[in-house]
């Protein structure tokens, strides 16, 4: 409680876990930082320098046998609240893991971990004919789980509102993306600090991992087996387990003609372009709608449009590539109609 060492740090030596050691709870300790401080810096002025009397001199030696402060007799923080102050305070956490408390239910469950995740060479396992192949491949399928640590959300064209929230297992963090439709669904459970269960596809062509998720639920302690809706989904969508290899199907090839309605499993990425028709009658507004949702969802998949009142496609280079997904395509179709979209 001086110029060395002010309140101030002194709260933040509390709040890192620095003095546990003492075996005071941390809420004690930082209730007393005021009135501890004042009484000393109070008994300091009464020693001016130069100006020592017998009365002085025995405040002084009753200021060196200060004993412990009277501790109020206030709740502790939870454990989690002590994990926040410390991860506030040191960027990491000290004394353990928020998602300590759910070791069991993520052991039991069949989950991805974000380390599992990495580019590094430990990211590569070998297949039965010596070839060195990622463990986890882009768009495969995987369930995760761990703790919302940040959250950011914004509106799409269409100003429906998607988010991107980070979140964080006991091996590291990764981004989660939420679309409009999935965002809508979920958006309660979104809380910064909350504990999920996640599944969704993994987006694996930019240097860190981002999971694409379609669903979400809270992740309980005692939970020991996916949830129903999870389990149907893995039913209905098998983009694969995550582990070893997935076998692409052959690339289909088809004339160029003015594309049909595009089918379900048409967002699979066997094909070689997105084809989006430009109705008759259709004028520049709609163009550059059109290219700025395109431009939104940016990606590797090249886009032609076909003029359907000239009856030819448009040049090459009239619309970005895009990232062609099964969330893309959705937004995309809902916005400009179905019938206009197609593949080559």
């Amino acid at each position: 409680c001086d110029s060395a060492l002010n309140r101030k740090m002194i709260e933040s030596l509390i709040r890192s876990s620095a003095l546990d050691f003492f075996g005071v709870g941390r809420s004690k300790m930082i209730a007393v930082i005021e009135p501890f401080c004042d009484s000393i810096l109070s008994a300091k002025r009464g020693v001016m320098e130069g100006q020592i009397t017998l009365f002085d001199l025995s405040s002084d030696q009753a200021l060196d046998r200060k004993e412990e402060p009277d501790y109020p007799n206030v709740p502790d923080f939870t454990s989690f609240e002590r994990l926040t102050m410390e991860k506030d305070m040191t960027g990491l956490y000290v004394t353990g893991h928020p998602l300590s408390a759910y070791r069991q239910a993520i052991d039991s469950l069949p989950l991805t971990l974000s380390r599992d995740l990495r580019t590094d060479e430990d990211a590569y396992e070998v297949n039965e004919s010596g070839e060195e192949r990622r463990a986890y491949k882009d768009r495969d399928r995987v369930f995760m789980a761990g703790l919302v640590v940040a959250r950011r959300d914004l509106f799409t064209k269409n100003n429906d509102r998607m988010s991107f929230i980070t979140v964080e297992d006991e091996s590291g963090s990764w981004e989660v993306i939420l679309f409009p439709k999935t965002y809508a669904l979920f958006r309660e459970l979104l809380d910064q600090h909350s504990a999920l269960l996640l599944a969704g596809t993994l987006d694996l062509r930019e240097e860190e991992p981002k999971l694409l998720a379609d669903l979400i639920a809270p992740l309980e302690a005692d939970l020991r087996d996916l949830p129903a809706p999870f389990k149907e989904a893995a039913k209905k969508r098998p983009r694969g387990n995550g582990r070893g290899p997935r076998k692409e199907a052959p690339a289909r090839r088809v004339e160029s003609k003015p594309p049909q309605t595009v089918q379900e499993d048409q967002t699979r990425r066997n094909f070689q372009s997105v084809v989006i028709r430009i109705p008759a009658g259709a004028g520049e507004d709609y163009l550059e709608s059109l290219r700025a949702a395109l431009a939104y969802f940016a990606g590797d998949t090249p886009v032609r449009l076909f003029s359907e009142g000239q009856g030819i496609f448009r040049g090459q280079h009239e619309a970005p590539s895009i990232s062609w997904n099964d969330q893309t395509a959705s937004a995309l179709m809902e916005r400009f109609g179905p019938e206009n979209f197609g593949i080559l």
